[in-house]
């Protein structure tokens, strides 16, 4: 119970620890300097208490400030650094309080919490640690709130064996690693956190952990926003995953987490990728302008998709492919830039109440061998402009006629281009790719000039057969779709509702 007041004193070099405050005492210690020992910076056990404010802890051999046994001091505007091991070291029911203080550059951890401790972290900076920045394991708790933890070599923040911290309002980002790993059946609640610029993936679950993440923003990352993997698990609810340069969620090797109103956007490959007989639950999520699917599913992985939306990506909406399954229910599918589903390879998912609207005609594509169930789902498709190709090719045909005969054939050409325009433009606001707008314009004109030119040379062998050979290269790329997307609708029984 020894109390104390060390104010602008400097404590190093010595063998034991520079302070020690046990059995209840609790000294107030400002502006000091406690470094280059040989143990411990500072010890707090045995139900220590103690106030620090201001202090400069560093350069020790053993951790800068070690809490166990109920220990419970404020520690405030301090500065943990350039130790060669954990700064601070919380284990064996140990608790305190820091705030605002800035712990970096140790050689371990940044900060360390085990065995049931259960600490508060405030307003405090943790970053360039040579390890991990926070380490939460062996049945570890602690609340971090408004901390900034960025620049570790490690992972921002490591939660293992049962770890389950409380992380509020906090940001970690631009580390070396991921920024959150979740591992060993480790748990935890993530509010209102942004997870942004790290090296591997933002968040990372594996191995049967099943952390809580909430309002949380993971963005920018330079592989996965989430990574759930070997049984991870897990729940998302509320977050914005996006502008990552892999998926912005994979789920991989019979993981099972379930998301919740997220939304997952703006991502440079897919916008969730659930393989290697990955499993899941997503709920009301919005999954849109993905550079590659919005939802891939593959390798035997079964998830289940409900009252999703999936809309305005750069590719397919939704690719199942390799085995894959799944069962999709109430999810709108609309106004991705290819199709709105594709299954291939030997897939078989269920479709139940979907939506498939404003895409490029077929819509869908189903590869033979695939055995996919509809129920009650419809499938809109955008079709081309056919008047309007129809313009094209009659001034086509017209423009050789023009100009046999010697007639003017400037408003000729002029209204040709001003109907290509308009057709290029409506093909474009239904979504057709510019690839297949050019060579369907391309197409008609060529076969309206062969025409025109069979007209004129008293149906020449030659011309007539070019007219054939186009002919028949423009209607497969014009009609054969409509065929095909009759069939799919007639074969699963799409448009129709009890």
């Amino acid at each position: 119970n020894g109390l104390g007041t060390l104010e602008d004193c400097d404590i190093y070099g010595n063998t034991a620890p520079g302070v020690q405050i046990t059995t209840g005492s609790n000294p107030t210690i400002h502006r000091c300097r406690i470094y280059d020992g040989k143990q411990i910076g500072i010890l707090i056990q045995d139900n220590g208490l103690g106030t620090l404010e201001d202090c400069d802890i560093y350069g020790n051999t053993a951790p800068g400030v070690f809490i166990d046994t109920g220990g419970n001091p404020t520690v405030r505007n301090c500065r943990i650094y350039d130790g060669k091991q954990i700064g601070i070291w919380i284990t064996d029911n140990g608790l305190g309080t820091l705030e605002d203080c800035d712990i970096y550059g140790n050689t371990d951890p940044g900060v360390y919490i085990g065995k049931g401790s259960n600490p508060t972290i405030r307003h405090c900076r943790i970053y360039d640690g040579k390890q991990i920045g926070i380490w939460i394991k062996d049945n570890g708790l602690g609340t971090l709130e408004d901390c900034d933890i960025y620049g570790n070599t490690a992972p921002g923040v490591f939660i293992d064996t049962g770890g389950n911290p409380t992380v509020r309002n906090c940001r970690i980002y631009d580390g070396k690693q991921n920024g959150i790993w979740i591992t060993d059946n480790g748990l935890g609640t993530l509010e209102d956190c942004d997870i942004y610029g790290n090296t591997y993936s933002g968040v990372q679950i594996t191995t049967g952990s099943n952390p809580t993440l909430r309002n949380c923003r993971i963005y920018d990352g330079k592989q996965p926003g989430i990574l759930i993997i070997y049984n991870g698990l897990g729940t998302l609810e509320d977050c914005d995953i996006y502008g990552h340069n892999s998926p912005g969620v994979v789920i991989s090797e019979a993981s099972n987490p379930t998301i919740r109103n997220c939304r997952i956007y703006d991502g440079k490959r897919s916008g969730i990728w659930i393989t290697d007989n990955g499993l899941g639950t997503l709920e009301d999520c919005d999954i849109y302008g993905n550079t590659y699917s919005g939802v891939e599913i593959d390798k035997g992985s079964n998830p289940t998709v409900r009252r999703c939306r999936i809309y305005d990506g750069k590719q397919n909406g939704i690719l199942i492919t390799d085995n894959g399954l799944g069962t999709l229910e109430d999810c709108d599918i609309y106004s991705n830039n290819s199709l709105g589903l594709e299954i291939n390879n030997n897939s078989n998912p269920t479709f139940r109440r979907c939506r498939i609207e404003n895409h490029p005609f077929p819509g869908i594509k189903i590869e033979e061998g695939c055995n996919p169930l509809f129920r009650r789902c419809i499938l809109r498709s955008n079709r081309p402009f056919y008047l309007g190709i129809a313009g094209i090719l009659s001034l086509s045909i017209a423009l050789p006629v023009a100009i046999a005969g010697d007639l003017v054939i400037t408003p000729t050409i002029a209204a040709a281009l001003a109907v290509i325009g308009f057709v290029f433009y409506k093909l474009r606001k239904n979504r057709f790719n510019t690839q297949f707008i050019i060579e369907i314009i391309s197409l008609t004109l060529v076969l309206g000039a062969n025409l025109g030119l069979t007209f004129l040379l008293s149906f020449n062998i030659y011309n007539l057969l070019a007219s054939l050979v186009t002919g028949w290269a423009w209607q497969s790329r014009l009609f054969k779709p409509l065929f095909k997307q009759s069939k799919l609708i007639s074969k699963y029984q799409l448009n129709r509702l009890p």
